[in-house]
């Protein structure tokens, strides 16, 4: 379960579903913002079925509710104003790949 009193740079109300995020990846989504030093937003999360085949997303896709654990850990992330420069985009990558994160998409 997540303690969202413990999460200093997202609030539930961001997520979809947020009783069904992995609570591993909120706080790993919290560290990676914490790192990074500057905001980042949520821009996708929760999908069901449905949600997932209208934008062609993976069968296998992340943002699914896993069936084995009953949580999903696919979060889309943004940056204000939807422009990020180059040296930022590699520094967010490398800072996620360091605290485990195993599957980032550009």
């Amino acid at each position: 379960m997540i303690n969202w009193g413990e999460i200093a740079h997202f609030r539930s109300d961001e997520f979809l579903h947020p009783e069904l995020l992995n609570p591993t990846m909120a706080y790993m989504l919290d560290d990676l913002r914490q790192q990074y030093g500057k905001p980042l937003l949520v821009s996708s999360s929760y999908r069901d079925d449905i949600s997932n085949a209208r934008v062609a997303g993976a069968k296998d896709s992340s943002h699914i509710v896993d069936g084995i654990t009953g949580y999903y850990s696919g979060v889309d992330l943004t940056v204000p104003g939807n422009k990020i420069r180059s040296q930022d985009m590699f520094k967010l990558v490398r800072i996620a790949l360091a605290l485990g994160f195993r599957r980032c998409g550009l």
